[in-house]
């Protein structure tokens, strides 16, 4: 179903505009067809905009229908593997996580209905006919003004961090959260999106104080604008709300409210808990009273809500039929949950004034505890004040957990109402609620389900403990000793595979195990991050880890040597190796400019005056670094780098272990360039690498520096940026050894510009014929 809107806007725009509904701008936006360049897309483009503009929907829509009908549609074959597999790992790279797990356990069940009259009747059903707002529902009190600047927070950083938070499917112009995240926060964009983000920042102020109705209910884009909304009106909405409704975004609500219910029903004036559950809810609030109510309630969110909702809302159904929303919210509003709090607040407040009953409230499920004819005044109340509010009670959902002495009283004293009642217990918010028994199975029942995910001795071992909670010290005892039997028999384990393992291959698993080394295999093959490799990478990449032989490579170098892995990391022809060094030195002078400032690559060094240097220091006159930074390890001093790639694989290296191996190429490097610290009077980090991976211990403190800062400036865990760089150099490495390995190192041919000859001229002079 989409949604029908209308720009109420000021000038000429809603002259051009005047109403239009989502799916019309995806059918104005659709390629002619399969084949179409972008020449037939602009020539197309520009016929459809004139349609729009003379008010010619119809033909517009005409066209759309003909199209799809003519368009291939891809239906999935469940039965066959490779579409799965093609399907799941699209979606993987896509960063759609759930959208793939979803795919492969989903249900033959599920799908979109048949538009039958049926359907079209419950749909109907769910969509009920606006009423009157009573005057005992209404609060009276000063509505506020609301001066615009509660909402200048609301800005374009805002924006952009609310899209990369925000998960789902696309609406009517089906433009997902991933799109928007792209279109939002991509670099790629560079000042287009920053604008962009500027531009819906500008549209959610005045979508807060101006009369401008919003694009779309079921977009991403509003899911978006309505997160910054609710970031900046939080606490706003929790007070109004009040403190028995949980839904409105407090913290901790639901825990609060499992523990506060069990609590109250253990005590021993409470004979009795009512669960309630209303009929429709979210589509039967009376919008009338809702917004009246809100103006009064929580007058810095009311504009939010009565430019989208003063007005029906005109539904279309798939099929030609349509729909219209008068009553509660509108499917896919991402501040219904607030609304609905609001809306419900004076229900709530009638009741606690009313009834001695201790009640909790988690949208519309009700809970009551207390005595029980208390509970059945409470009831009594809700049902006769709560249909005013658009709050149905549905007594068949409603269940009485009573103690097993107060059984009888209660089936008599709610007799006739159709309200399930129980010693037993039942579910309250997830948690179980009710006798002791109950308690323990619902306990059991989980144990049982999580024994198949977890091994059996351990399962076993969980169920057998005792409800007595340990001494510190001795849970802090038991902790280190688990600790120490694990890493003795990892150790123990490591040693046993290390002794079973070839020369060669325990070479390759000792560069292997170096801190980064794995990150290109354990991150998720993200296209958009470029952390994804074809098959052929991928087996070049096994290969390379572990020191296979690759196939089809040749077996002699354009340089003359038997052709190898070890040689191809090494050879010279072509200009990969310094290809590779240069990956990574643009790479962290890229990482740098995050943090510091002057950042540059390749700076020239100050000349040799007199200065007195170590025997074997770089003395020339153009000597040069890879990457200088101002105020990286100390304010306002320059700090040097210089990038070395080295392949430890080599013969040369043999009889070296890898710890020794980077810190030769370390100590070389501060000699040659011991002239930083004398004449520079600068810091010199050498950063070494492998060339399948691992750095050197220096490297590592300087990445571990970088993540440091990274995280503090731009307020992330450093966990999870130190992984992030990680994954970006062993990405970077890894990519640079594959174009070493596979990369062309055959002589260029000479370019021959034939468009220059004169032919006349050129045949006359070999007395070609």
């Amino acid at each position: 179903m989409n949604e029908t809107i209308s720009m109420e806007v000021p000038g000429s725009l809603s002259d051009y505009i005047p109403v239009y509904s989502p799916k019309t701008i995806v059918w104005g936006l659709q390629k002619p067809s399969k084949t179409s360049k972008s020449k037939d897309h602009q020539e197309c483009l520009g016929k459809r905009l004139a349609l729009w503009k003379n008010g010619n929907i119809e033909e517009l829509i005409r066209e759309g229908r003909t199209i799809q009908r003519r368009l291939v549609q891809f239906h999935r074959k469940k039965d066959a593997p490779q579409n799965t597999a093609k399907l799941f790992a699209k979606l993987v790279m896509e960063e759609q996580i759930n959208s793939a797990l979803r795919y492969l356990t989903e249900s033959d069940y599920g799908g979109v209905l048949s538009l039958t009259d049926d359907v079209m009747r419950q749909l109907q059903e769910k969509h009920p006919n606006a009423q009157p707002a009573k005057l005992g529902s209404l609060l009276f009190g000063p509505a506020e003004d609301v001066h615009e600047s509660i909402y200048s927070e609301i800005t374009g950083g805002m924006i952009r961090e609310a899209a990369l938070r925000t998960k789902g499917a696309g609406g009517p112009s089906n433009v997902d959260a991933h799109g928007f995240q792209r279109i939002l926060a991509s670099k790629s964009f560079k000042k287009s999106s920053s604008d962009l983000c500027d531009a819906l920042a500008l549209l959610t102020r005045r979508l807060c104080t101006d009369e401008v109705r919003p694009i779309g209910v079921g977009e991403v884009l509003r899911r978006i604008i309505g997160k910054c909304v609710t970031k900046v009106l939080k606490q706003d909405i929790v007070e109004s709300s009040g403190s028995l409704q949980v839904c409105a975004g407090q913290k901790s609500g639901s825990e609060a409210a499992v523990h506060a219910v069990y609590n109250l029903f253990q005590h021993e004036q409470t004979d009795a808990v009512m669960l309630v559950d209303a009929s429709n809810a979210f589509n039967s609030v009376n919008r009338a009273a809702a917004l009246h109510n809100i103006r009064v309630l929580c007058p810095t969110l009311a504009p939010f809500f009565i430019y989208p909702y003063r007005l029906p809302a005109r539904l279309f159904v798939a099929g030609g039929k349509e729909l219209v929303s008068a009553e509660g919210t509108t499917q896919g509003d991402p501040l219904a949950m607030s609304m609905y709090a609001l809306s419900l607040q004076p229900l709530i407040s009638q009741l606690q004034a009313a009834t001695q009953v201790n009640q909790c409230w988690f949208a519309d499920d009700a809970t009551g505890c207390g005595s029980l004819d208390d509970v059945r005044q409470w009831w009594d109340t809700l049902q006769s004040s709560g249909p005013d509010l658009g709050y149905f009670p549905n007594a068949v959902k409603c269940w009485l957990v009573t103690k097993p002495e107060k059984e009888e009283s209660a089936r008599k004293i709610f007799e006739g109402t159709g309200i399930n009642i129980t010693t037993e217990g039942r579910k309250h918010l997830g948690a179980a609620l009710g006798s002791r028994p109950h308690l323990e199975q619902y306990v059991d029942s989980k144990v049982d389900e999580w024994v198949g995910q977890v091994c059996g001795p351990l399962a076993e071992q969980i169920k057998q403990q005792t409800h007595e909670l340990p001494c510190d010290d001795a849970v802090q005892e038991a902790q280190q000793e688990a600790r120490r039997e694990k890493n003795e028999y990892l150790k123990s384990r490591y040693a046993e595979v290390k002794s079973s393992l070839p020369v060669n291959m325990l070479r390759a698993v000792d560069l292997a195990t170096q801190e980064g080394a794995s990150s290109w295999l354990t991150v998720l093959p993200l296209r958009l991050m470029s952390f994804d490799l074809n098959k052929r990478e991928f087996r070049d990449a096994l290969g390379l880890r572990y020191d296979w032989e690759i196939p089809e490579t040749p077996s002699i170098c354009v340089c003359g040597d038997t052709f190898d892995a070890d040689h191809a990391m090494i050879c010279k022809r072509g200009g990969f190796v310094i290809q590779r060094h240069n990956e990574l030195r643009d790479l962290e002078a890229e990482l740098l400019s995050l943090v510091c400032k002057d950042v540059q690559t390749e700076p020239v060094l100050q000349d040799i005056t007199g200065e007195e240097l170590n025997r074997g220091a770089h003395t020339a006159r153009d000597a040069r670094l890879d990457i200088v930074a101002r105020g990286f390890w100390e304010r306002q001093r320059q700090a040097f780098f210089d990038v070395r790639v080295c392949h430890a694989n080599a013969e040369s290296y043999r009889d070296m272990n890898i710890d020794q191996i980077f810190r030769q190429h370390e100590t070389e490097k501060k000699r040659q360039y011991a002239r930083v610290l004398e004449v520079e009077q600068a810091t010199f980090t050498p950063l070494v690498f492998g060339s399948t991976g691992g750095m050197a211990s220096e490297c590592q403190q300087f990445h571990s520096k970088l993540a440091e800062l990274i995280a503090e400036k731009k307020g992330e865990l450093y966990s999870t940026t130190v992984s992030w760089i990680r994954a970006k150099v062993s990405f970077a490495i890894l990519r640079s050894a594959l174009l070493c390995l596979r990369g062309s190192r055959s002589p260029r041919r000479a370019h021959v510009n034939i468009y220059d000859n004169d032919f006349e001229i050129k045949k006359q002079r070999p007395n070609i014929f």
